[in-house]
């Protein structure tokens, strides 16, 4: 029975140096948020990187998502504040709030599709397929060339998860004759 104390005492110490790392990722997150909302955009996206680059799962996603929309989103502290504030709602899986955080903003220039986008996503986790797919259509007539195949993707994926078959069929020839490197790949099967 001795030996059952040390092992036991690692396992404490693993889960609770675990728990520790990720409670660090979102309390920096947070500090990052506070320093968009006060308008230091800059010490902010510099706050997020580390964050991005060591933090696994949702809070390195969500930090990675913000950051890259600090590039787009410029001075626009009030809507990027908006946004990174809907990430860490999904980070937390609280889809309906960040649902609601997502349809209240009023997003500008590049930032507005990085909006709409977590905004599908959102739906697509809630299983709301319909808004999904109305705003990857919506996203895709808009989008620049290198995103237009993510939004057909997705699009694809949520028929194909809705059984529409003719119509994800439609969408997946689209994706073959634009983008030939969905050929031989696994969605063709």
């Amino acid at each position: 029975m001795m030996t059952s104390k040390p092992v036991l005492s690692i396992f404490l110490i693993i889960v609770l140096s675990f728990t520790v790392v990720i409670a660090g990722g979102a309390s920096d997150y947070n500090k990052a948020l506070d320093l968009i909302k006060e308008g230091e955009i800059d010490k902010a996206g510099a706050l997020l990187l580390p964050i991005a680059e060591n933090e696994s799962g949702d809070i390195g996603s969500a930090a990675l998502d913000l950051a890259g929309a600090i590039g787009i989103g410029g001075n626009d502290a009030d809507g990027l504040y908006i946004y990174g504030l809907s990430l860490l709602k999904m980070a937390d899986g609280d889809y309906t709030n960040a649902i609601d955080i997502l349809k209240k903003a009023d997003f500008k220039g590049g930032l507005k599709e990085y909006g709409l986008e977590a905004l599908g996503r959102c739906y697509q986790k809630k299983l709301m397929w319909e808004e999904a797919l109305n705003i990857y259509r919506t996203l895709y007539k808009s989008a620049s060339m290198d995103r237009k195949l993510w939004y057909l993707f997705y699009q694809w994926q949520i028929l194909t998860m809705k059984g529409d078959d003719k119509k994800a069929k439609e969408i997946l020839n689209i994706l073959k004759e634009s983008y030939p490197e969905f050929t031989g790949s696994d969605i063709n099967k």
